[in-house]
């Protein structure tokens, strides 16, 4: 997240846990906004230097042992969206992310492209905003590819892999629940079915909702997931 502004005067940077840090505008040299922070000595630390180019507006971060994330960020005060331009592992091994546009709100991923040297690249085809297929080619050649179809109310319904086996998704409304939908069947690539029944009562807001659902395997075995409505345990 940054603050508004053509050159943002703070940075909030989240990591994988969850955990964020405050960058600071400090100066501009050499092409680049430089933005620091007071270390604080946690084993976790990424960096503490961050560098916005003056140029392409992307961010790099250096982090511990020598890798670095390179990523875009709106400038628009309380907008919290950013995305991945590239990565470099501590060997120097850059992993590249091509979208379909440069607005950072609405860039599709397209691509991912191994490190130099290796030709083979991820490559990821859209409707709309759903994935349709996402294919693992070297250079132009097909290796790899699972391909995913939609209904009508955009509810992911198979799942078809490079071998044309597919796994397919059904589902179910509650009419005392507005709007609600659920999976009822799973078809695993063998045909083998597995049905999910979903109970609905009304909670301490006089709303309906799940709770409970029993799944059934071809088997026989029935599992059961039950929980109370008022304390949800």
């Amino acid at each position: 997240r940054t603050s508004s502004g053509a050159t943002p005067t703070t940075v909030l940077y989240w990591d994988e846990s969850g955990t964020y840090r405050t960058f600071t505008y400090n100066s501009t040299a050499g092409g680049y906004n430089i933005y620091k922070r007071s270390a604080t000595g946690n084993p976790d630390e990424l960096g503490d230097i961050l560098k916005r180019n003056t140029t392409t507006l992307k961010f790099t971060l250096a982090m511990a042992g020598g890798a670095k994330i390179e990523f875009s960020a709106a400038t628009t005060s309380g907008d919290y969206i950013a995305r991945v331009e590239s990565l470099v592992d501590v060997m120097g091994n850059t992993t590249t992310f091509t979208y379909n546009n440069t607005n950072v709100a609405t860039g599709k991923l397209t691509k991912v492209q191994s490190p130099a040297g290796d030709a083979q690249h991820l490559a990821f085809t859209y409707s709309g905003n759903l994935i349709t297929k996402v294919e693992l080619k070297n250079n132009t050649t097909v290796l790899n590819s699972v391909s995913f179809a939609y209904n009508g109310s955009s509810e992911l319904v198979t799942v078809t892999d490079h071998a044309a086996k597919t796994v397919q998704y059904a589902y179910g409304t509650n009419g005392s629940a507005t709007g609600s939908r659920y999976i009822t069947k799973i078809t695993n690539k063998r045909g083998i079915e597995t049905d999910l029944a979903w109970t609905f009562g009304l909670n301490s807001l006089s709303a309906y909702e799940a709770y409970k659902i029993e799944v059934d395997n071809a088997d026989g075995l029935t599992t059961v997931y039950d929980r109370s409505l008022t304390t949800n345990v």
